[in-house]
C-alpha cells in the first residue's frame, strides 16, 4: 500500500446474530491479509482509541502516538491520500 508503512485492524462490535460472527475465523475463511485484533465484547480497543462509529482509522506515529483518527469508508486512494497528508504533517511540524 504505502512504503514504510505497516496496517493492522480491529475487528470490534461483532454480532454473534452476524454471518460473519465470530470474526478471527471468518477474517481467515475471507483470506483478509492484514494483521487483525479481534476485541473483546466490551469494545476495549476500541474505546482506547476513541472509536465512535465504523469504519474508524487510527493513525500512529513512529513512536506509537496517536497521530490521526477519522471516521470514513477511504477505499485504497483515499487510505493512500490519508497517509500523504499524515506524512505532510509530520515533515512540517518542529522536532523534538
Amino acid at each position: 500500500m504505502v512504503e514504510g508503512v505497516d496496517v493492522y485492524a480491529v475487528s470490534t462490535w461483532a454480532d454473534a446474530s452476524k454471518p460473519n460472527f465470530p470474526p478471527g475465523r471468518w477474517l481467515r475463511e475471507e483470506g483478509w491479509p492484514v494483521p487483525t485484533l479481534v476485541d473483546d465484547k466490551d469494545s476495549s480497543v476500541g474505546r482506547a482509541f476513541g472509536l465512535h462509529g465504523t469504519p474508524f482509522w487510527v493513525f500512529l506515529d513512529g513512536t506509537g502516538r496517536v497521530a490521526g483518527r477519522l471516521e470514513a469508508e477511504l477505499g485504497g486512494a483515499g487510505l493512500e491520500r490519508a497517509l500523504e497528508l499524515l506524512g505532510a504533517q509530520a515533515s512540517t511540524e518542529p522536532a523534538g
